[in-house]
């Protein structure tokens, strides 16, 4: 779940936020409006001082996961569920070492729900 404050991405509030080499992802926003969302598989704290360095963004939400496959599924829940305009150029691609997809997908959403198990009621 990402967290719910907005923090100003200035690198001294990330560093004292984040610790080193956490596996997250995270949204960042011009003004209060989402921009961009991505994810670290490695060090959330360094991905997120480079967009700083960058000036890529103003503000930012961020979320620290156990695993790059749940970083991954993160961010692709954020890229489907944001409505706007994003400057992410293409859709978020898994890790190469992971074999896994896009659940939220059109076509992978509806595989999930068509292979269902459905309560008898």
């Amino acid at each position: 779940m990402i967290s719910h404050r907005i923090y100003r991405l200035e690198p001294w509030l990330v560093r004292a936020l984040i610790p080193a080499d956490q596996v997250g992802s995270y949204i960042l926003y011009r003004a209060s409006a989402p921009i961009y969302v991505g994810r670290s598989d490695t060090d959330l704290r360094r991905r997120l001082l480079q967009h700083a360095a960058a000036g890529t963004g103003e503000y930012f939400r961020y979320d620290v996961h156990p695993s790059p496959s749940h970083a991954f599924w993160a961010e692709c829940s954020l890229y489907h569920a944001i409505d706007g305009p994003l400057t992410n150029h293409i859709h978020p691609d898994a890790p190469d070492y992971l074999d896994i997809e896009c659940a939220f997908c059109s076509t992978n959403l509806h595989d999930v729900l068509d292979n269902r198990l459905v309560a008898n009621l």
